[in-house]
Parts: structure tokens; sequence; C-alpha cells
């Protein structure tokens, strides 16, 4: 098993790490075996603590409920893009369907289907009224771990010095690129399963109030639904999940201000169209940077839309690439505005889970990452959606260098980043040339932009292959 820690800071042993908790009482193991690896530390290992008292302490915030994104809830939801002017409600009304939501920022709204139709039939019957640019279903959209069912590794004795300490951090080189900025002035999106409001490790960096439709608590909290919503056995699986990728983001970027928009629950699960919806908030909020530690397998324009409002804004987008060890990446990372970033292992092969080819334009450490966790305490996880902070983190250095947000800015930002990176083709001849430019640093990236000169760059496009 891989240490990212230096041996002489952690006194417990391997066979300790691997088989639960110093503190058993703060965190219950849990194992899932995926198949298709050998080893299975990469991905397999997880434990996440469940609340034993509803009443009591964290669980009160977020009470368990049942889910309304299970695979069999809202199946008959449909986006709609309807032409500037049109009416909305007048489309629903035509169909004998009813208006559930609304992104008038993008003409976007969630449409229920009369029980009359099927869900392809409304999507179709939709796409032949004049007033309507698109339809399409409210696609799923989950973490890279939730579709693999993996969970996070507890080490609940570990503190934040820990994490900074680890060697992926010095991989990437985010000391080094400190010592000329922290990010200060820079806002980082998180879209994920929320931040745990009170971790002590990121009291006075959080944006808040978060963003979270519906919200019956506090907004953007990372908290336990007791839902298994891909019904995969594990409940709560992604508990912990946006806190976790947080807290890269802060290590790389300590002076950041991090945003939590909640758009997953508890169990990883989301659907697109909130996905769209926590974008165009994130960007009319300031943020400089997103982070999107999820994806769908297939398309989804009113994703597309959003993401690309978001970047004629000026913001840096990030997302995961995916862990099915394959050549097509997941949505968004496949998109091309989105800096989409594959996983490397500690010694800077691609992960064995994580995506490659063409459409990837850098790889991170992805492989046994410590971080923050939920309930104010730290975790291993491993994944693609550990990688992408990585770089949303040197994204909200260089943003904290040479902004204010502006498209110029951002691609400058883009094109520092894919020049900072470091070539795998000796570390890993087999996949070196299928993981973009080559694994992030943070460091090379920042010092590109010492010598940048306010040169603008020009659009990106993917690196070819």
């Amino acid at each position: 098993m891989m240490r990212d820690l230096d041996s002489t800071s952690d006194p417990r042993t391997d066979e300790t790490r691997m088989t639960g908790s110093a503190d058993p009482g703060r965190c219950a193991h849990r194992m899932r075996m995926w198949p298709a690896l050998p080893l299975a530390f990469f991905l397999a290992t997880g434990c996440t603590r469940l609340p034993t008292d509803a009443a009591g302490g964290r669980a009160a915030r977020g009470a368990a409920t049942a889910s309304d994104l299970a695979p069999t809830a809202h199946v008959s939801d449909v986006i709609v893009q309807i032409e500037p002017g049109s009416d909305v409600d007048s489309v629903a009304s035509a169909f004998n369907s009813q208006v559930l939501d609304v992104i008038p920022e993008l003409s976007l709204a969630l449409l229920r289907t009369p029980a009359s139709l099927t869900a392809s039939a409304f999507v179709g019957g939709l796409q032949s009224d004049s007033r309507v640019l698109f339809s399409e279903s409210n696609a799923m959209v989950e973490t890279a771990e939730a579709a693999q069912s993996t969970v996070a590794f507890c080490e609940a004795t570990r503190t934040w010095s820990d994490v900074e300490d680890q060697t992926a951090l010095t991989r990437v080189g985010a000391a080094e690129a400190q010592a000329y900025g922290r990010g200060e002035g820079a806002l980082v999106a998180i879209l994920d399963t929320g931040i745990d409001l009170d971790h002590p490790a990121l009291a006075g960096v959080l944006d808040l109030p978060g963003i979270e439709v519906g919200a019956a608590g506090a907004a953007g909290d990372d908290r336990p639904e007791g839902v298994d919503t891909n019904l995969d056995g594990i409940v709560d699986g992604s508990l912990g999940h946006g806190t976790h990728v947080a807290g890269i983001v802060h290590a790389v970027a300590p002076g950041a201000r991090l945003l939590p928009v909640r758009v997953l629950d508890s169990d990883g699960i989301g659907r697109a169209f909130r996905v769209a919806q926590g974008i165009v908030a994130a960007m009319e909020s300031g943020a400089d940077v997103i982070n999107l530690s999820l994806g769908l397998p297939s398309e989804s324009r009113a994703i597309q839309a959003a993401l690309d409002l978001a970047r004629s804004a000026g913001i840096v987008v990030v997302a995961a690439a995916g862990n099915s060890d394959v050549s097509t990446l997941d949505f968004p990372a496949a998109y091309p505005p989105v800096l989409a970033v594959a996983g490397t292992d500690p010694d800077d092969r691609k992960a064995p889970f994580s995506d490659f080819g063409g459409d990837v334009d850098l790889a991170a450490p992805a492989v046994g990452i410590l971080s923050t966790y939920w309930d104010g305490t730290y975790a291993r996880w491993s994944g693609t959606s550990m990688a992408s902070p990585f770089v949303a983190g040197t994204a909200a250095l260089l943003y904290g260098r040479l902004g204010p947000r502006s498209p110029a800015t951002a691609g400058l930002i883009e094109q520092l980043i894919l020049a900072g990176a470091e070539s795998l083709a000796s570390s890993d001849p087999v996949y070196g040339g299928l993981l973009g430019a080559g694994r992030l640093s943070a460091a090379g990236s920042v010092a590109r932009s010492l010598d940048n000169g306010g040169q603008e760059a020009e659009p990106r496009d993917r690196l070819p292959h």
C-alpha cells in the first residue's frame, strides 16, 4: 500500500490503516471491492462515520430523509430551453404540463411530464414546438466515486498539518507556488455535496451563506441524509466528498475563499438541472473558479449552456475526468471549455482507475489523498474527484495574482496551467502521452506567470495526441 505521508508522521502500521481508524468511535470502516482493480486500496477501501444519535450534534442539521434524487424519482422531469421572449408557462400549458423551476439567465425551465405521455414522447413533442430551442431529460449526475461505490478511508487522528505535509502537495510544488501569493482575492465555487461549515481547518475561508436550492437548514452544509440514492447498498456513500474536495483546494490556495454550492445529496447524486442552476448561481456570486468533481456519461445541453455562460464571464472551470479507466471522459470534463483532469499515482503514473485520452488536459495526484472530511475529521480518498481540486486551487493561485475576473484572464490562466505541467512520458511510457500536458505543477505555472507581462491568451484547444 502506498503511503502519501512520510513514514515518520504516522505511528500506526499499514495494517491498522487498512482495517480502520485508530479511533473506532469516530469512523466506522466499510469496504466495497471494485473487481476491475487488483489492489483494493486505490479506490475500494473506505469508511464513513454515520450519526448514531439523530437528535444530537451535526446530525441535527440535516435529518435523515428519503432522497428525491433517486434513479426512480423525477424520471419524468424534462429540461427545456425556450426562445427568448416566449412564455414558458404557455409552453407547459400547451402540453398539459407544469413548470417546476426556471433558470431565467439561460431561458431554461424544468417541466413535469404529463401523465398521458412518456418522458421520451414529451421530449419529442417539445422539440417540435417552434418556441423550444431544445429539450432533454433531467439526467442523473454523480461523483465518479459514487459511480464505483467507493467511499473515504477515515483517519480521525490526523490534523491539518498532516494534510499540508503530504507528498502530493510537494509533488505539485504547492509551497513554492505559495511563496508568490496564496490565492488572496480569488473565490472558488465547489459544486458538490456541500462543505462542512464547522470544520476547524476551513474556518475563515468559507464564503457564506452557501448556495443550495430548498435548503431547510444551513445552505451548502455537507450533512448526512440517511439515503442510498444509487441503490448500491452504501448509505450516505459520498458524505464528506465536498468537504474533502474543498480541503484540497484550501491546501493549494490557502488564501482563496471557498463557496459551497450543494448540488449533490449525501450519496453523491444530483440532477443536471440543479448543476446548471449551481453554475449560474456561482457565477452571479462572483466565483473566479468552479470545481466540478462530478459527471454523467452523456452530455447535457443545459449544463453546456451554463458552462458557456460561466466561461464568457471569465470563470475557469475544472472537472474530474472520471474513474472508469477508459478513453472516453465523463461529461462535463469532455466539454472543451472545461479543464479535464485525470489522476496520477505517487509514482507519476496514470492512476489505475483514471480515464485518459485526447480530451484530457492534464493530470494531478489522485491516490490516497488526505484532506478534510465531514464532522471536523480527516480522511483519505482516491479518485479523479481528488485530482480536479489540485488544479482548481492552482487556478485560484493564478487568479489571485492576475485578476480581476475576465475571459482573457481565464484563458491566460488555463494556458499557464498547461504550460507549467510536467511531462509524464518518462515516468509512464504507456499512458504518459494520454494524460494531456502532463502532471500539474503549481510551481511551474506560477513561475511562468511571473514572466507573463500581461500577455493575453488565445482560446485554448485540446492538446493533440
